[in-house]
């Protein structure tokens, strides 16, 4: 199976599809995990805020500012979190901290990143989020951490997902896939055996394997299914067997007692006597009879299989040679001139002698079916899906899309009713094609008929 037959198969589409869903899950919940962690981390920042904040203004009116400012300038020498604090006296005057003065504001603030001393750049990813605070006096206080660390932590958190997340949907996919793997490898197996019972193989089943899942569940009802139609077949089978040995062997007596009848009784008038012309008419009526039910078996024969086992390396150009030489003094009798294109050398696997009668019932019909004065060709050649042979005559043609009717067995067209034959010669040629895993063409020949038939490039011997 190619990948584009893969992509669009049902398991392939059902293995994409839940791949689809757990990855949009996955997606919903690193979300969510993620929005979590940041809220988190950053509630517990404010909560570090608010409590320092609160420790300095518990400092200040216990010991004064002088001792606020000294604990600041300890916590940002030996600070390595990213604090960022602030005490400034009314005027606006920086009196400890890592910042510059700014315009008191009470609450929470994000300041833009400081000014790079070298560049002149702000580095955004170096906004300071906190909280100040204006006493009564006008002097400002000023909490505040660098959010570059948080940033560093989510970008962290992003990237651990991500592998996380990415790794994951891969095992799913692998995982997907390999479980739709399977469920095409027993479908094959089915197509496979499939093929082989529509090819007239009715004995091939399902196999079932020990899983006992709901493929093997279908499996068991097919094989049911097709045992049940194997035994009508077969019955079916044995029945127009039975009937057509029956009637033949009464009917060769009858053949048989009626030659008997022209020599024996009127000895001295087998050729002139009326009664002679009508027991000839009666033998030949009785040969068609005879001709018709060896035709039913043979078709039963055919439709059974068993010739498949003797299948060998057939030359297809030799044999169609043959019967061109072998029709050929028929044709020209008929005022028919027969013609042949063949590519040299062209083999194929079957059954030589259904071959021959298959060509040969299609060069009868053509020289039978078409007046006088009718071109046949016969042709063969190699086209890349296989051989290629046909036979086409310029005579009347069927009409369209009547080539399947025509290979029903009994069947004849209005134009062919007052010609000899049964309506079987085509329903062989049908049933032999069949045999061969050959598809048989009905089509126009602007005038006249054309009857290809095309043989699998799996039928070439050696192949």
């Amino acid at each position: 199976m190619d990948w584009r037959k893969r992509l669009r198969s049902s398991t392939f589409r059902i293995a994409g599809t839940y791949t689809g869903l757990f990855s949009l899950s996955v997606l919903v919940l690193f979300s969510v995990v993620y929005l979590a962690t940041v809220r988190s981390i950053r509630e517990q920042v404010e909560n570090e805020i608010r409590a320092e904040i609160s420790a300095l203004a518990t400092e200040r009116s216990a010991e004064g500012l002088a001792a606020v400012a000294e604990t600041i300038a300890r916590r940002v020498d030996g600070d390595l979190s990213g604090a960022r604090l602030l005490l400034q006296d009314a005027s606006g005057r920086v009196v400890a901290g890592n910042l510059a003065a700014m315009m008191p504001v009470n609450g929470w603030i994000d300041l833009p990143p400081p000014e790079d001393p070298l560049t002149g750049r702000r580095h955004s990813e170096h906004v300071v989020h906190g909280k100040g605070r204006v006493f009564d006096d006008g002097w400002y206080l000023f909490v505040g951490r660098d959010s570059h660390p948080l940033r560093q932590l989510r970008e962290i958190i992003v990237r651990g997902f991500l592998v996380c997340g990415l790794a994951t949907i891969a095992v799913a996919l692998l995982l997907a896939l390999a479980t739709g793997e399977r469920a095409v490898r027993r479908l094959r197996a089915m197509s496979v055996t499939s093929n082989d019972i529509i090819r007239g193989d009715l004995s091939r089943r399902l196999a079932i394997s020990p899983r006992q899942d709901e493929f093997d569940e279908l499996a068991r009802l097919v094989n049911a299914m097709l045992a049940r139609i194997e035994r009508l077949v077969e019955d079916l089978q044995q029945v127009s067997n039975d009937i057509a040995h029956d009637l033949r062997t009464p009917l060769t007596r009858l053949r048989q007692r009626l030659e008997l009848a022209v020599l024996t009784e009127r000895p001295g008038c087998a050729g002139d006597c009326p009664m002679a012309g009508e027991i000839a008419g009666a033998i030949a009526d009785a040969d068609r009879l005879l001709a018709t039910f060896s035709a039913m078996l043979r078709i039963a024969q055919i439709d059974s299989g068993s010739r498949r086992a003797g299948f060998r390396a057939v030359d297809l150009s030799r044999l169609l040679q043959n019967l061109v030489e072998t029709y050929l003094p028929v044709a020209e009798d008929a005022g028919h001139a027969l013609h042949a294109e063949l590519a040299d050398g062209l083999g194929i696997t079957g059954d030589a002698e259904l071959l021959t009668q298959l060509f040969a019932n299609l060069i009868e019909n053509a020289i039978e079916h078409t007046p006088a004065g009718s071109r046949i060709e016969v042709t063969v050649r190699q086209n890349p899906e296989g051989a290629c042979a046909s036979v086409a005559d310029d005579g009347p043609g069927i009409p369209e899309g009547q080539g399947a009717q025509v290979c029903k067995r009994f069947v004849r067209l209005e134009t062919s009713r007052n010609t000899p034959g049964s309506g079987l010669g085509l329903s062989l040629v049908a049933a032999i094609a069949d045999l061969h895993a050959a598809s048989l063409e009905f089509a126009d020949n602007r005038p006249g008929l054309r009857v290809t038939l095309r043989f699998p490039a799996g039928a070439a011997p050696g192949r």
